[in-house]
This record gives structure tokens, sequence and C-alpha cells, in this order.
């Protein structure tokens, strides 16, 4: 009897290879699927990132350029207040010949023997005075319309960096400080993108939480410095390093040194007194003092928290022959120009006589926002230039964007009819189940319906051929790129930057997952 053969086995064994195949197929589509929509969303999230970074480059370039306009109003300010302290060195020169020298010069007259020399040389020594009091009235009668003309010029000058400090500084920041806020140019972006998308795209505000301190103007964490204590709770001026640049800028050897000065006011003297057997001469020198609201006053400014001084000051002399007579006298002279940056009005003063009117000594420059000869200006935080770990203040940018896939934006049926949904549990025994959405049912525990980027961008300086040369508001340098998150300390760590970032959005798996690849020494984040 024959045994017949079962017949079906070959079938049997090509469906369930069939099957592998198409599971293995469909989980290869369903990964590649996952990793497009990862680097879409890495590509978008780096998009805001650099745009974050640009954005504040620009700002910062713009700043630099603004506190040039400042120092060159200031240098033009600085040499007018110059120009009113020489001048004042001028005229208090002839107060002093007139007041000092004449009286001395009568004393050695006295003593000019013989006797029947004296009324001779008294003549000429009454010509003498004559021609003082004639160039003293000569400059008396141009000094109140030269001398307000002056003020007004600084004062105007003044105006203009008050404006600038209150509108263009502050409109440029502001404009900043809108942009990276609440991620809304990452916002942008997700929107200009979200059409594309079959998930919901998402910029959650939180993640712009970091970006905030980075470029916060308050003194004490930003990388701005905004300088008035009404918007930096700290208090404080502009930082020292702003006095160093405003001094380079305006010439230190014009404003202090008044090359050649000394020599201008000895030649119109003795024009005055040309016909006269003897000179006069005038020699000194000038200096610019301030007094800091840091360090306290300083070479004697008065006092003045803020305060810049242009003075003058040396001594004033004749000697020659009156009638055969030798008479000679010494006296001393001071010119300053003290420019406040309180709301006190400004000294202009000189010694050698008393001021006909109150206004030869007076300025109201009005120096309520940004008065007298400083810097008001946005600075950069110099407190964080010694930090290497923390990139010398430079604004590190995050942008975190992400895809919800509990979220669809679209009918799946037809938008995309090959994404099935389906729930299941590995093991009849286990509680927790498989969602291939996210959404676990084991409390919420490994909940992955979100998937997150995180890209950084870096605004940083660089002068072409200078790596040397700190971050600094004096040049418009100021560039963008794309970095790794953790490129600073604060970055770094279990507990850094990018773990609150992912922990203020709600990423708690997320954030778990950067804490775990954080301890396994991973180095790779991008």
């Amino acid at each position: 009897m024959k045994t017949r053969r079962s017949r079906g086995q070959s079938l049997v064994l090509f469906s369930l290879t069939l099957m592998l195949l198409a599971l293995m197929v469909l989980l290869t589509v369903s990964m590649g699927l996952r990793v497009r929509e990862k680097m879409e969303l890495q590509t978008l999230a780096d998009a805001a990132a650099y745009s974050d970074a640009v954005a504040t480059a620009r700002t910062f370039n713009v700043i630099a350029v603004m506190n040039r306009t400042e120092w060159s109003l200031l240098v033009a300010q600085t040499a007018t207040q110059a120009y009113i302290s020489w001048a004042s060195a001028y005229r208090g020169s002839l107060n002093v010949l007139r007041s000092t020298v004449y009286p001395l010069m009568q004393a050695e007259l006295a003593l000019c023997q013989p006797p029947y020399r004296i009324p001779p040389a008294q003549i000429k020594m009454t010509q003498w005075m004559q021609k003082l009091n004639q160039e003293i009235q000569r400059v008396q009668n141009v000094w109140d319309g030269v001398d307000r003309a002056a003020s007004a010029q600084v004062r105007g000058l003044n105006g203009l960096q008050a404006a600038m400090y209150q509108n263009d500084f502050a409109a440029n920041y502001d404009t900043l400080d809108g942009l990276i806020r609440s991620q809304n140019l990452a916002r942008t972006i997700v929107e200009k993108a979200q059409g594309s998308s079959i998930w919901t795209l998402e910029a959650p505000e939180e993640g712009s939480n970091i970006n905030l301190r980075e470029i916060s103007k308050n003194c004490s964490s930003g990388a701005v410095c905004d300088p008035m204590p009404s918007s930096n709770p700290q208090g404080g001026n502009s930082i020292d390093h702003q006095y160093e640049i405003y001094m380079g800028s305006r010439g230190d050897a014009f404003t202090t040194g008044r090359a050649g000065g000394a020599g201008m006011i000895t030649a119109r003297l003795n024009v005055v007194f040309a016909g006269f057997t003897g000179a006069a001469v005038y020699g000194g020198d000038g200096a610019a003092y301030r007094s800091d609201q840091f360090d306290g006053p300083l070479h004697g400014a008065e006092g003045n928290p803020g305060a810049a001084q242009s003075d003058d000051h040396g001594d004033v002399s004749w000697a020659g022959l009156m009638a055969s007579c030798p008479v000679f006298g010494t006296g001393s002279v001071q010119a300053n120009v003290l420019a406040n940056l309180s709301s006190n009005a400004d000294r202009h003063t000189w010694s050698g006589g008393t001021c006909q009117n109150q206004n030869d000594t007076t300025h109201s420059l009005i120096g309520d926002i940004a008065g007298g000869n400083w810097p008001i200006v946005y600075d950069y935080n110099e407190n964080k230039l010694s930090n290497k770990d923390d990139l010398q203040g430079q604004p590190k940018l995050y942008s975190l964007i992400t895809r919800d896939y509990s979220k669809p934006t679209k009918d799946l049926k037809t938008a995309a009819p090959w994404i099935r949904h389906f729930n299941f549990s590995f093991s009849p025994n286990r509680t927790s189940r498989f969602d291939n959405r996210g959404l676990s049912t084991d409390g919420g525990k490994y909940d992955i319906r979100k998937q997150a980027t995180l890209a950084t961008g870096l605004a940083y300086y660089h002068r072409s051929g200078d790596w040397a040369e700190p971050p600094n508001f004096m040049n418009p340098f100021w560039r963008a790129t794309l970095v790794a998150p953790d490129i600073d300390a604060q970055g770094k760590g279990r507990e850094g930057d990018i773990a609150k970032t992912l922990e203020n959005a709600g990423l708690d798996v997320a954030k778990q997952t950067y804490q775990a690849l954080h301890d396994a020494k991973f180095g790779g984040w991008q």
C-alpha cells in the first residue's frame, strides 16, 4: 500500500518568508521615514539657530557703529570744551597780568635808580596797562557771544547723544529681543515649513530662555551692558574701558597737551604789547580729568560722579625795560571746564580776576540723560572677557523645534494612507503597551510622541587676521555660525543648559535620554 505524501509545505514557508520580508520592508521604510523627518527637523532647527545668531551679530555690529558715532560726537564736544578751556586760559592770562603781574612790576619800578628815571618809566607802565585793558575789553566784547555759541554747540551734541541712547540703541536692542524672545524667528520658519508636514511642528517659547540670558543687557549676566541704572538694576555707569576708548578716540594729546597752545598765547600777548622793550610769556599745559562712578573721584574732579574736566594751567610773566628800568613779574593761571553727568550746571572758571556776569562761568549743558564729556553707550560686558569657559560671553543661541506625532495636520487616510496606527502588548503578562504614535499607556513613562531637535547658533567676534582681539562693541566684526549645544561650560553637564531647555519645554523623555548619553560619556553633540 502506497503512502501518500503531504503537499503545501513550501507555500506555508513562502508565506511566512513573505510576511517576514514585508515586515522588514515596512520596518525599514518606517525607520527611514523617521530618520528623514529627523533630518528635516534638524534642518529647520539649524536654520532657526543660525538666523538667531545672524540677527544677534547684525545687532551687535549696529551697536558698534552707533558707539563710534557717539564717540565722534564726544570728540567734537570735547574739542569744543578744550577750546573753551584754552580760550579761558588766554583770558585768565590777561586778568593775571592786570591783577598780579602789574603790581609786581610797580614794586620793581619803585626800586629803579636813579629816581629821575621813574616818571618816564611810569608813563611807559601806564601805556602798557592801557594796551592790556584794551585787549581785555576786546576779549570781553566778543566773549559772551562766542561763549554762548560754544555752549549751545556742546548742548546740541549732548542732545544728539541722548537721542541716540534713548532711541537708536534701545530700538535696535528691542528689535533683537523681539526676534529672540519666545523663539519668534524659529516660529516664523516653522510656519513656512508646516504646509509640507503631516504632523504638527512647534517651536516652544521655553526654548528661548537660555537665549534671553545670553543677550541680556543686564551688566551682571548678559553680553550687553546698558550703563543706565533704569535698565540695569545693579546700577553703575559705562564700564571703565569705555573711558579709555573715548580718550584714545578724541586724541589725548590734542585735548590735554594743547600742542603749541602755550606758544600761541605767548605770541598773541606779544602782539598786544608790540613796541615795548620786553616780552610776555605763557608757559603751561592742559589735562583732561575724570571722576568714575566705580572708582570714585580722580584727579580732583570735584567729586562729581561721571564728570570729565578739561583743565589748562600754567604761569604768565613779563620781563623787560620801562624807560631803562627793569621790571618783571609772574602769576599763576588756571582755567577749566567741568562737564558733569548729573543735572548740575557745568562750571567754567578761570583764575586771575572776577567775572563780570554769571554767564561767564556757567554753561547749562542739560546733563540729565547723557550730559558731559562721558560715553553713554551700550557696552560689551567686560566682566565676561576673562571667562574663556563661557566663550568670553559671546552669545550661544538655542533653537528647539518639535514634531508632535499625536497631532496630524491632515487627514491621514488621504494624505498618508500608508500610515497605520497600532497598539499592542509584547506579552500578556505585561501591563505596558507599545503604540507606534508614541502614546505610551505605561503612565507616560516613555511618552515619545514628540520628536525634538536642538540646534545652536553662536554670535562671535573676529577681525580677520587677528584672533587675539577680544569681543567688543568698538568694531563691527561680529559674525554668526552653528556650533555644538555644549560649546560652553554652561551648556555642558548633566544639569546644564541642554537639560534645562528640554525640561523647560516639557520634554522629560528627551531630557532623560540626553542625561543617559551624558552619563555614558557620549561626546557627539551636533
